[in-house]
């Protein structure tokens, strides 16, 4: 768990160390030439065990004593955990610890920083992480407020068919998810996350500034799947980037925070361009101009993103078996398939919304309002739902989502009216929000660290295959049933996908609950 070792750089025999307990000196460890104090002997008549235990004093249960290189600071940390719990916050734990010309020092991500260093430089370096990951999600989903209402009018506009404007579209996500499952296993060998991040996005940025010149639809085809490519892989790749970072401060919680940045970027362009009548910015040239802009700056953001580059040697040798491995592991194959159904029975659920309030003859304010009221519900769960996943765990927050769905799908199924299905869309915080915070950490606790990025990009590819697969049978099911029907179709997918979570739960809460027992004992849950 923790990999803490003790070396010794002067190449001459150690002094005997002490950890001494934080308020009897300036510095949180004291080097002593001195050895403690014998424990006192033995009682007779009684086992020595036990009778060590009863009079060895309390104080003596938290001294570390090195007596050579072969004694580790690891042995007491992992068989006392209320020690680990209270020396946690000091920068020996989980970092390699050794001697240096006397003075104590501790290894941090390839550098060496000296004990007592200020407490500062670990803020500065968790918030400039935050900044850039906010900022990468507030840029690119900004972008994606203007792609995702208005690129399948702009394909009508051009000459495209229905048929093919929906090829376009699966082939973006279908792209999205081989590509999603290459880089992250690519993004793990090299231990790298930036360079990626940054890469796929500048490409399709590069890509969205061709688009106002397609006429032809094998260029089409080609552009979005290129594009599809980068903007999925690049996410999967920015989540094992949360997860290396702020793996140790609650996964899901630190990225609800940083991914409702998107939400509000999304919100503040729609809004913009709701109130902005006739906007410039709609025009073709200027709109792909417009989005390819903000995804460089999206990649320049990045930049400003610390990494911890871990594990390089051990992860050069990762090999496509080793990922495919991941696949033949009961708790994620189950996982990725729930998943599958339920991101296909939602997103096609809310892609579909606006043909069904149409349908009940709803105004264009009303369907306006409702995607507003999903996305305005979706913020504050997002934070919530993530944080309280980190307390009590991923399986019992990811309950409530597999319950919720049937449940909103069961409603809209059922309403014929657009006022009560305005009311269906205050449940989005407890389905897109839960699946979208709660997800990737409940993957991140179950793969291997030097497999992060793989395991995202399974998530994602899943997420992508049921967006590009599920709007065509959907489409197929509304023509030949009608629109109520196709939400009855998505009900039992989303059932089915209940089915399966609830069945993987079995197996999966009563580990977190051993797992949340640790943390109380001073493990990292």
């Amino acid at each position: 768990m923790y990999a803490l070792t003790v070396a010794f750089a002067s190449g001459v025999p150690p002094p005997t160390c002490r950890v001494v307990p934080p308020g009897t000196s300036t510095s949180p460890l004291r080097v002593s030439r001195f050895p403690p104090p014998p424990p006192p002997p033995p009682q007779p008549n009684s086992d020595s065990a036990a009778s060590a235990a009863r009079h060895t004093p309390h104080h003596a249960r938290e001294t570390l004593c090195c007596r050579n290189e072969n004694l580790m600071l690891a042995n007491l940390l992992l068989s006392e955990p209320h020690v680990l719990r209270k020396y946690s916050h000091y920068p020996i734990i989980g970092t390699c610890a050794g001697f240096h010309k006397g003075r104590m020092f501790a290894k941090k991500s390839q550098k060496w920083y000296p004990f007592g260093a200020s407490q500062w430089r670990k803020e500065a370096v968790l918030l400039r992480a935050k900044v850039s990951i906010a900022g990468y999600y507030f840029l690119l989903f900004a972008a994606v407020a203007f792609t995702h209402p208005f690129f399948p009018v702009f394909l009508r506009e051009r000459g495209f068919s229905y048929g093919q404007v929906g090829a376009v579209l699966s082939v973006f996500s279908l792209t999205g998810a081989v590509a999603s499952i290459l880089l992250g296993w690519r993004s793990d060998q090299a231990r790298r996350r930036r360079r990626y991040i940054i890469g796929t996005m500048l490409v399709g940025a590069a890509g969205y500034v061709l688009f106002p010149y397609v006429h032809s639809f094998g260029v089409a085809l080609l552009l979005a799947a290129v594009i599809g490519g980068c903007i999925m892989s690049s996410q999967s790749v920015m989540m094992a980037l949360v997860v290396d970072l702020f793996r140790h401060q609650g996964t899901a919680g630190s990225f609800g925070q940083l991914r409702v940045f998107g939400t509000i970027g999304y919100l503040l362009v729609l809004l913009t361009l709701v109130l902005w009548q006739n906007s410039p910015l709609l025009e073709p040239s200027r709109m792909f101009s417009s989005v390819a802009l903000l995804l460089a700056l999206s990649a320049l953001v990045v930049l400003l993103a610390p990494e911890k580059p871990e594990e390089v040697e051990e992860s050069a040798h990762l090999t496509v078996n080793e990922v495919v491995y991941l696949l033949h592991r009961r708790d994620i194959a189950l996982y990725i398939v729930a998943h599958f159904c339920f991101v296909g029975a939602l997103m096609t659920a809310t892609a579909n919304l606006s043909l069904y309030l149409q349908w009940m003859q709803a105004s264009k304010p009303f369907i306006s309002l409702a995607y507003m009221t999903s996305a305005l519900f979706e913020m504050p769960f997002m934070i919530a739902m993530g944080k309280l996943s980190d307390r009590i765990g991923r399986t019992r927050v990811l309950a409530i989502a597999f319950i919720a769905l049937p449940v909103r799908l069961l409603l809209l199924t059922l309403f014929r009216a657009p006022v009560p299905v305005l009311l269906t869309q205050t449940m989005h915080g407890l389905t897109f929000s839960i699946i979208t915070a709660v997800s990737m950490a409940f993957i991140a606790d179950r793969v291997e660290p030097r497999l992060r990025a793989s395991g995202q990009g399974l998530l994602m590819a899943a997420a992508s295959l049921a967006s590009a697969t599920m709007p065509v049978v959907a489409g197929l099911i509304a023509d030949a049933w009608g629109l109520p029907a196709l939400y009855g179709t998505l009900l039992a997918l989303s059932l089915i996908g209940a089915g399966v979570f609830f069945t993987l739960a079995r197996q999966t809460a009563p580990a977190e609950a051993s797992m949340r027992v640790a943390a109380q004992t001073g493990g990292q849950a």
